[in-house]
C-alpha cells in the first residue's frame, strides 16, 4: 500500500466563516445541547468508526455516517428519544459533525469522477457540535454491555468490557458469536411493590428474542424454530484473491466488531461506512431507465499484525464482506435505503410506530368511574380510619361488576357516547382510577411479623423485638389454653370466654344487583363464645338502637355476667383483641368493678397479642357468613332467625335481641374516678395493659399487668376498699340512648327507593318507612368504636 492512498484528516480543506465558527449545512439536523455529553458518547463513535489514525488500503470508504434517533412525542420508551451521533473520527475534545458534499449527482453523497478510488473524494466540512440534553443519556434502544475497560488497546472494542468475553461453548471452535453478555443482564429486575401489576418489558419473550438476535446469539422464534449462533463464514475464492489481503484472525475481529454492536441501527451504520455506493461505470445512456443503476464496493477494517491500536481498511469482494459479517445481501440494500444521502441513518421503527390509536376514550373512562362510584361502600370494621381503599361488598368481583355495568349502561338513557366493551377494558380502567377492595380489612395478619420477614438483614434490635413478639404470642395462647382447661375442670365455677364483633350485617342482603348500589341498614352482632361449655351467645341490634362502642360492649358483658352468675359461676376469664375503642378501656374496666360488687364474682380479662387474635369465636362468624351467602335477608329479625338456626349440629347459638333500654351509659361513671396513676404513683398506660383483674374480695381495686409474664399485679384504687362503702356506693346505671338513633338522609332515601321499586317486599315496607332519619349525612355507626 502506497502513502498516496492514505488520506489524512489534517490535509482536508475546512471552510470557515468569518466568525471563526465552522460552517453548518442547513440540511444537517443537529440536536441542541450536544456539547454536554460529547465525552459520554465518544465510545459509541469509537465503536462504529474506530480511530482517527485509520489507514486506507486500495480504496478509501465513505468518510462519515451519522445515526440519529428521531424524537417522538408519543414515544413511551426513554431510549427512543436519545440522540446518538456516529462520525468516522473518534471524537476528542474538538469533536465535529462530518458531512459529505456532492457537487456531481443528487443520488449519492460521494464524488463520481473517479469511482474506483477516493483520491477525488469531496472535501469534508466541520462544525461545532451543539450540546445535547443529558437526561436519558444512559438509555439505549437495546441492552448494551455494562462494564468498561480502563486500558483497552483494542480498536474494535465498542464497549470496553471490564473483563474478557467468552465464546459460546458449543461453537467456540467454529468462531461463533462471542457470548460476552452475562446472564445477569437478562435476569428479572427487582420487582417494585405496587397495588396493581406493572409492565416489565425486559421480561417479555419478544424483547429477549430480539436482544439475542441482534447480538448473533442462539434464539427460538415465535413458531418454535431454533436459530443457531452466527458463525464466521468461509472466505471467498474470487479472482481478486481477497483471502490473501486479510487473515483469518482479522476476519474474525471484524465479525466480532459487527455483532458486538448489538443494535440494528449501528449495524446499518457499520455497513454504510464500510461500503460505497457508486453509479455504474458502464452505462450507454444514463438517461434511459434500467434495472440496476448502482454498484457497490466493500471494505473491511483490519489491524496489521505489526501495529497496535491502528486500523486500516481493505477492499474486498461482496462474498468476502458478507461471509465475514455472517449476513445476507439484504442488509446492504436495507442499510443504504435507511441512509438519507447525507449524514442520517434512519431509525429502525419496527414495533415503534407512533400511530397509536386512542382505544379507550375519555367518555368510556367516565362511564366506568361513574359506575364504580354508584356502588355503596361497605363500612369497614377494623381499620376504617387508616385505610385508603374503597371497600365494596365482599360478594362482588370485577367480573360480576362488569356484568352489572352492561346492564347499568343499558338503563343509563345512553348518556355516554362510548362504553367499555370488554372486561379487560373495564378492569384496566378500575385499576388505574381506584384503589378498590372486596373484603373487610381485619387486622388478622400481623404487621410486625410481615415487616420482619421482608427484611433481608435485620438488626439485633429488630430480632429482639420480633422474638419478644413471638414469645408474647405463645405465652398468650398457652394461658388461654390453661383458662379453657380450668373452665372445663371447674364444674361450672369458672367460665372462660372470648368475645368480638362480627362484621357489619346489611339489610337487605342478597344477590340482587340493585343492592350493590344502595346504602343499607346495618345490623350488629356481638358474639361471646364460652370456650369451656362450647356455647355461643350472639347479642344483636341494628344501628337505630345503638352503636358499637364501649357502652355496647360493656352492656352485653353485663347481661352475660348476670345470667351466668345466677347459674353459679364465681369467676369469669375473658379474652379479646386489643381494640381500645371497644375492649381495652376504662369504661369496660369500670363495668368489671361494678359486676364484682353487684354479683360477688371475680373477673379477669386478658388480651391476645396484636396481630395474632384468631380465636374460637371466629368459627361462629364464619358459619353465619357461609349460611347467609346465598340467601336474601330483608330485616334484622331475619338475621336473628338465620343466626339462631345457622348451626345444624350441637346446641344452637343463643341470640339476644338487644333493645335500647338494654344499653347503659358507662362513660358517665368514669370521670369522677382516679384512673391515671397506680398506688405507686406511676402513670398508667392503658394501651400497654395485657391483663386486668378485679377480685370479688376487693372490688374497688383494679389489678393489671403490662406483660403476661409479670409475677405481681399493679394496683389502681377506684374508690374506698371497705365492704360497707363498696355496697353502699354501687352506682345506678342510666340508659345510654334516650331516643332512637337516626339514619342519614341519603341512607333513608336509598332504603325507601328499594321499597318503592318493589325490591323490598311490601310486607317489610312498614318497617323501613318507620325508621327514624334526619339530614345528617354521616352514618351513626361510623367512628363509634374509636373512642379512647
Amino acid at each position: 500500500m502506497s502513502d498516496s492512498t492514505a488520506v489524512n484528516n489534517e490535509n482536508m480543506d475546512i471552510p470557515e466563516t468569518g466568525t471563526g465558527n465552522h460552517e453548518v449545512l442547513a440540511t444537517s439536523p443537529v440536536p441542541e445541547g450536544a456539547e454536554n455529553i460529547q465525552k459520554d458518547l465518544s465510545e459509541v463513535w469509537e465503536d462504529v468508526f474506530g480511530s482517527t489514525d485509520d489507514k486506507v488500503t486500495d480504496n478509501q470508504p465513505p468518510q462519515l455516517c451519522l445515526v440519529q434517533y428521531n424524537v417522538s412525542a408519543n414515544a413511551t420508551d426513554a431510549s427512543s428519544s436519545v440522540p446518538v451521533h456516529v462520525a468516522e473520527n473518534s471524537l476528542t475534545d474538538n469533536q465535529h459533525f462530518l458531512h459529505m458534499l456532492d457537487n456531481n449527482h443528487d443520488l449519492t453523497p460521494f464524488a463520481l469522477e473517479a469511482p474506483s478510488s477516493f483520491e477525488n473524494s469531496p472535501a469534508i466540512s466541520f462544525s461545532d457540535l451543539p450540546s445535547i440534553p443529558t437526561h436519558n443519556i444512559n438509555s439505549t434502544p437495546m441492552p448494551s454491555p455494562l462494564n468498561t475497560h480502563k486500558n483497552c488497546h483494542d480498536a474494535f472494542c465498542p464497549t470496553h468490557d471490564d473483563g474478557p468475553w467468552t465464546m459460546s461453548p458449543s461453537t467456540s471452535n467454529a468462531y461463533s458469536t462471542p457470548n460476552y453478555y452475562s446472564d445477569d443482564e437478562l435476569s428479572t429486575p427487582p420487582k417494585k411493590r405496587s397495588k396493581k401489576r406493572l409492565r416489565r418489558t425486559s421480561e417479555w419473550s419478544d424483547v429477549k428474542r430480539k436482544y439475542l438476535k441482534n447480538i448473533g446469539q442462539k434464539y427460538v422464534t415465535k413458531k418454535g424454530k431454533v436459530v443457531d449462533d452466527k458463525i464466521l463464514g468461509a472466505p471467498c475464492k474470487c479472482r481478486y484473491r481477497c483471502f490473501e489481503k486479510i487473515t483469518h484472525d482479522q476476519r474474525y475481529a471484524c465479525f466480532q466488531k459487527f455483532w458486538r454492536l448489538g443494535n440494528r441501527e449501528k449495524q446499518w451504520a457499520f455497513v454504510v461506512k464500510y461500503s460505497k455506493k457508486l453509479l455504474k461505470n458502464r452505462c450507454l445512456n444514463r438517461e434511459v431507465p434500467n434495472n440496476r443503476k448502482f454498484t457497490f464496493k466493500y471494505f473491511l477494517p483490519v489491524i496489521p499484525d505489526h501495529e497496535q491500536g491502528h486500523s486500516e481498511v481493505v477492499n474486498v469482494c461482496k462474498t468476502m464482506f458478507l461471509n465475514t459479517l455472517s449476513v445476507s445481501g439484504k442488509i446492504i440494500k436495507t442499510s443504504w435505503d435507511k441512509y438519507d444521502g447525507s449524514i442520517i441513518i434512519e431509525e429502525d421503527k419496527r414495533g415503534r410506530h407512533t400511530n397509536h390509536n386512542q382505544i379507550i376514550k375519555p367518555d368510556t373512562i367516565k362511564s366506568v368511574c361513574d359506575h364504580v362510584r354508584s356502588f355503596a361502600p361497605v363500612e369497614s370494621h377494623y381499620i376504617r380510619k387508616s385505610s385508603t381503599k374503597l371497600y365494596l361488598d365482599g360478594s362482588l368481583n370485577i367480573s360480576k361488576m362488569f356484568k352489572l355495568y352492561k346492564d347499568w349502561c343499558d338503563n343509563s338513557d345512553n348518556i355516554y357516547t362510548s362504553k367499555a366493551v370488554t372486561e379487560r377494558q373495564y378492569r384496566d380502567i378500575v385499576n388505574k382510577n381506584f384503589n378498590l377492595g372486596f373484603f373487610i380489612p381485619k387486622k388478622d395478619q400481623c404487621d410486625i411479623c410481615h415487616i420482619f420477614r421482608n427484611k433481608n438483614d435485620p438488626t439485633d434490635q429488630e430480632k429482639e423485638v420480633y422474638n419478644t413478639h413471638l414469645s408474647n404470642k405463645n405465652e398468650a395462647r398457652k394461658l388461654k389454653n390453661i383458662d379453657k382447661r380450668d373452665a372445663v375442670e371447674s364444674n361450672g365455677q369458672i367460665l372462660t370466654a372470648v368475645f368480638d364483633f362480627q362484621k357489619v350485617l346489611s339489610c337487605p342482603h342478597g344477590q340482587v344487583s340493585l343492592f350493590y348500589y344502595k346504602r343499607k341498614l346495618s345490623c350488629l352482632d356481638f358474639t361471646i363464645f364460652d370456650m369451656g361449655g362450647k356455647k355461643a351467645y350472639c347479642y344483636m341490634w341494628d344501628e337505630t338502637v345503638a352503636k358499637r362502642g364501649a357502652n355496647e360492649v360493656g352492656s352485653c358483658l353485663l347481661d352475660f355476667i348476670e345470667q351466668n352468675a345466677r347459674n353459679g359461676v364465681k369467676e369469669f376469664r375473658f379474652w379479646s383483641d386489643n381494640c381500645a375503642g371497644q375492649n381495652r378501656n376504662r369504661f369496660v374496666f369500670f363495668l368489671y368493678t361494678y359486676c364484682a360488687k353487684k354479683f360477688n364474682v371475680s373477673i379477669k380479662h386478658r388480651f391476645l397479642e396484636k396481630g395474632h387474635t384468631q380465636n374460637e369465636g371466629d368459627s361462629v362468624h364464619a358459619l353465619i357468613e357461609r349460611e347467609a351467602a346465598n340467601k336474601t335477608i330483608y330485616t334484622p329479625d331475619e338475621w336473628r332467625l338465620l343466626v339462631r338456626w345457622a348451626k345444624c349440629t350441637g346446641e344452637p347459638y343463643e341470640v339476644r335481641n338487644m333493645k335500647r333500654n338494654n344499653f347503659f351509659d358507662l362513660k358517665s361513671h368514669v370521670n369522677n374516678k382516679i384512673w391515671s396513676k397506680n398506688t405507686e404513683g406511676v402513670k398508667v398506660t392503658w394501651n400497654c395493659v395485657k391483663q386486668v383483674f378485679v377480685d370479688k374480695s376487693e372490688p374497688n381495686k383494679l389489678l393489671y399487668k403490662c406483660e403476661h409474664t409479670d409475677i405481681e399485679y399493679k394496683t389502681v384504687t377506684i374508690s374506698s376498699n371497705t365492704r360497707r362503702n363498696a355496697v353502699s356506693s354501687l352506682p345506678t346505671l342510666e340508659i345510654a340512648y334516650k331516643m332512637p338513633l337516626k339514619l342519614s338522609k341519603d341512607k333513608h332515601k336509598d332504603l325507601i327507593s328499594l321499597v318503592n321499586l318493589g325490591i323490598i317486599p311490601s310486607q317489610y315496607a312498614d318497617f323501613f318507612r318507620s325508621l327514624p332519619w334526619n339530614n345528617n349525612e354521616n352514618n351513626n355507626i361510623v367512628s363509634s368504636d374509636s373512642e379512647e
